[in-house]
C-alpha cells in the first residue's frame, strides 16, 4: 500500500512534485475492555470498550454519554505506571465518528493515545477518570473508580 502525497511549492518555488509513499501497518494486538463507570445523579456514563497495544505507543478507546444540554462536559485521565509514575505522554478526546443523539442524551466514541512505548517499563497501568461538569469550576473535577489494564495477558 502507498499515500498519494503532492507539494505545490517548496519554500518559495512553484512547483508540482508527486510521490507515492509506501505504508505499512506495524502489528498491533487489541483487547475487550467492557468496563463501564457511572454518574448517574449526573446522566454520566463513561464505557471503556479496548485497549490496543502497539509496536510504539498504547491506546484505549472509550465511549461517553452526556445529557445533550451538557455535551461539552469533559472526561479527564490520569494514567499512572506499576511504580505510581504519572503518565503525562497522552493524548485523550480523539474523536471515532459523529456523535450519536439518543433521544436527550449524546454518544461519543472517543480514543487516548499514551504516546510511548509504556508495554516495555510497566506490566500495567492505572487510568483514573474524572468528569469535569460545564457548570462547575473546571478544576473541581468529580472522580470515577480507576480501571487498571495489564499488559501480560
Amino acid at each position: 500500500e502507498s499515500v498519494p502525497l503532492e507539494f505545490l511549492s517548496v519554500g518559495k518555488k512553484e512547483g508540482t512534485w508527486k510521490f507515492n509513499v509506501p505504508i505499512q501497518n506495524l502489528p498491533y494486538v487489541e483487547t475487550d475492555l467492557q468496563i463501564t463507570r457511572e454518574l448517574s445523579e449526573e446522566n454520566i456514563v463513561l464505557s471503556f470498550e479496548s485497549y490496543i497495544v502497539g509496536e510504539a505507543s498504547v491506546a484505549f478507546d472509550y465511549q461517553t454519554t452526556f445529557l445533550a444540554s451538557e455535551k461539552n462536559n469533559q472526561i479527564r485521565f490520569q494514567i499512572y505506571d506499576e511504580q505510581g509514575n504519572e503518565i503525562s505522554s497522552i493524548s485523550t478526546g480523539i474523536s471515532r465518528g459523529e456523535d450519536k443523539i439518543d433521544g436527550n442524551l449524546i454518544i461519543s466514541k472517543n480514543r487516548g493515545i499514551i504516546l510511548d512505548k509504556i508495554q516495555d517499563k510497566t506490566s500495567y497501568i492505572d487510568i483514573f477518570p474524572s468528569v469535569a461538569l460545564i457548570d462547575r469550576d473546571p478544576n473541581d473535577t468529580i472522580p470515577l473508580e480507576p480501571i487498571r489494564i495489564y499488559f501480560d495477558e
